[in-house]
C-alpha cells in the first residue's frame, strides 16, 4: 500500500497509507461520537469517521471487546 500524495480520499488512521478502491473491501470505517450526545440520542449528535484497513484495525486493537472482522467481509 503506497502513500499517495495526489489522492485526497481516505486515508488509514493507524498507518497513514491511502486506502486505494483496491483496499475498500478490506477496509472499515470507525465512527467516532460524542458519548452523552449518543447516550441521550441527540439529532445533531457530534460525530466523526475514521478510516482503517482492517488489518492495521486488527494488529492495533488493544480492547477487551472483540473485533469480529469476519463479520464485515462479503461472503459474496
Amino acid at each position: 500500500m503506497a502513500k499517495s500524495l495526489f489522492n485526497p480520499g481516505f486515508e488509514c488512521c493507524f498507518c497513514q497509507e491511502a486506502i486505494g478502491a483496491e483496499d475498500e473491501a478490506q477496509a472499515v470505517v470507525l465512527s467516532a461520537t460524542n458519548l452523552s450526545d449518543w447516550r441521550i440520542e441527540l439529532e445533531e449528535a457530534r460525530e466523526q469517521q475514521l478510516f482503517a484497513h482492517m488489518a492495521c484495525l486488527m494488529e492495533n486493537w488493544k480492547g477487551r471487546m472483540s473485533f469480529e472482522a469476519g463479520a464485515l467481509v462479503n461472503s459474496g
